[in-house]
């Protein structure tokens, strides 16, 4: 099963826009290799949530799906510093009150539609807006 490593989540803003960049690393074993070659495709469904004392709250926005070139071969296939970005509305973000700073951060897992299972959870570290949502 693929697994997603070392997502980290850097945001910027900009006229009332928020710009989010996480980048990571992505395995496929020797096994979704071959699957992959059998027709399998893998894509990456990565969802920013708010956060509150460091637990995954609701999710706020989606980014479009990324999709994995995965290739015929007998050994780990990495993708790394994948980067995936989305902006979206500076409001679409407020998770808190208003004064209250805003935690996000992002959740990344790897998906394939045979069998219709997701990889665990792998959250991002948690970026901080304190400008009004």
């Amino acid at each position: 099963m693929p697994s997603i490593t070392n997502p980290n989540l850097t945001l910027s803003e900009s006229e009332g826009q928020v710009t989010l960049r996480v980048e990571y690393d992505a395995t496929f074993t020797a096994i979704d290799r071959h699957l992959a070659a059998l027709g399998l495709n893998f894509h990456a469904h990565t969802t920013a949530h708010g956060s509150d004392g460091g637990i995954k709250g609701s999710t706020l926005t989606e980014f479009p799906r990324h999709r994995f070139e995965v290739t015929e071969g007998d050994t780990d296939q990495v993708f790394r510093n994948v980067v995936e970005r989305h902006t979206v509305a500076r409001s679409v973000l407020g998770e808190d009150p208003v004064g209250d700073a805003d935690e996000i951060m992002v959740n990344v897992r790897v998906h394939s539609p045979l069998p219709p299972i997701f990889t665990d959870d792998e959250l991002s570290d948690i970026e901080v807006l304190t400008s009004a949502g």
